[in-house]
Formats: C-alpha cells, structure tokens, sequence
C-alpha cells in the first residue's frame, strides 16, 4: 500500500523480474493519482518487451531462475533435489564411514536451504538402507516431498565400485515429469543435463545449465564467465542510475 504525505512529480516504481505483469498491475491500482504526477515503472529483468513497462534493464528469457529465490519459487513443486550439498552440508570424508560416524551425520546434519513449498522428488546417491535416518531427518526439519528415491544398493563400497555414478540421479529425472533438479556438484549437474537435456539448477555455483550454458562452461574461459555473471548486477545498478538521473527522480 503507498503511504504518500506529500504530492510527487515524478515516482520511478522498480520491480525485480517482470513475467506475465500480475504484480505491476496490482501495483497501479494503488497508486494515489491525486498525489502523483508522472509515473514510469521499471523492471530489472523481463522475459520480452512490455507495454505496461517503461524501461526493461535486462531480457532474459524463460526459463530462468533467480539466485535470491531459487530455494523459494513455486517451481520447488516441480522438482527433483539432491539432498547432500543442497537441503544439507555434505559429510566430512571422516564421517562418510558407512557406520557410527555417518549415522551420526545423518541424525546432526546442518541445513543449508529449507525450501517453502513441497518438493517433488528427492533424489540422492544415499544407500536405501538409511532411508529410516532420512526421513527423521527431514521431518524434522520441515521439510516436505512426495517422492524419496535412494541408491538401492548395500554399501558405501559397492557405490564407489559403481560403473556409472550418475545413472541413479539422471535415469530417475529423465522419467519423471519435473522441470528441474537441484544438484550441489557442477561436475554432476552437467553430466545430468547432459543426459536429460532438462534444465538443471548447480547451488554451489548459482548456475542454471540449459544448452546455452553448458556450452559456455565448456569451453576454457568458464571461470571468467562465472565471475562476469556474478558482477552483472553492478552494472544494471549503474543503467538505474543513469535512468533515475534521466527522468530527474534525485
């Protein structure tokens, strides 16, 4: 609601991400016209051009995802997730035992991010024999699912004598109708786009894998793209700037 004690000229209203328009509209019908002059709206992110919107920094089309709400979208409900790395810290090499101090890990493990809506599927490459340790675990922690799927096999030894260590997580997601995984490794997450070509989300880089993208963290230069991606948002400060500057807002 806008709270305006006095009668302005010129109001900039900035949205971050712009899609179908909902929001900008609910935005207008608050607008007190009697105390405001021109209004331009901006948003920081547009999947297209938008006649309801003055200036669109940055176009970036569907599909995408947000690093500040990527763990807090409603697209979680469409999804599958890793466990280790992503909803958990991964266990030290000391406690991936495959005994006492693992089972302990299982019952402490510190969460990373705790998704608000329901996830789909959880994925993981943890053995079927801790289902049980899981489960408690997510309960919890509040975290809810509709699916569980573990590694079905009946030790710590036999998964690393795997031939294929990225069938499970790949075959399980290539099935399912979900619209994208959530994986912790970057190495993982691309073989599994790779396999699947459906989008994969890498947290521990903050990166969203569809052909596009893997092409570029393919080739050599992959840090410095990861880097430049990251310093971008400075320079869409600066545009806003020179915009407010523009219209004479301060």
């Amino acid at each position: 609601m806008f709270l305006v004690p006095t009668t302005l000229k010129k109001v900039l209203i900035v949205d971050d991400s712009i899609n179908s328009g909902d929001s900008i509209e609910e935005v207008k019908k608050q607008i007190p016209q009697e105390k405001i002059g021109e209004v331009k709206f901006l948003a920081v992110y547009g999947v297209q051009k938008n006649n309801d919107i003055d200036f669109i920094l940055d176009i970036v089309p569907s599909p995408r995802i947000f690093e500040w709400n990527a763990m807090y979208h409603g697209i979680v409900e469409d999804a599958c997730f890793d466990i280790d790395g992503v909803l958990c810290e991964d266990p030290l090499e000391s406690q991936n035992d495959d005994g006492e101090k693992y089972s302990e890990f299982l019952d402490s493990a510190k969460p990373l991010y705790l998704p608000l809506f329901k996830i789909d599927t959880l994925v993981t490459n943890r053995l079927e024999k801790y289902r049980p340790q899981t489960e408690a675990w997510l309960a919890k922690n509040n975290i809810q699912y509709n699916r569980l799927e573990m590694l079905n096999i009946s030790s710590k030894k036999e998964r690393l004598e795997q031939q294929d260590y990225y069938k499970h997580k790949s075959d399980i997601y290539k099935k399912s109708k979900t619209k994208i995984f959530y994986e912790s490794s970057l190495q993982q997450a691309k073989v599994i786009f790779e396999r699947t070509q459906k989008p994969v989300y890498c947290v521990d880089e903050h990166i969203l894998i569809t052909p596009s993208t893997l092409k570029t963290l393919l080739t050599p230069s992959s840090a410095k793209w990861i880097i430049k991606e990251r310093l971008y948002g400075f320079k869409l400060v600066r545009r806003l700037h020179k915009i407010a500057k523009r219209l004479k807002i301060y």
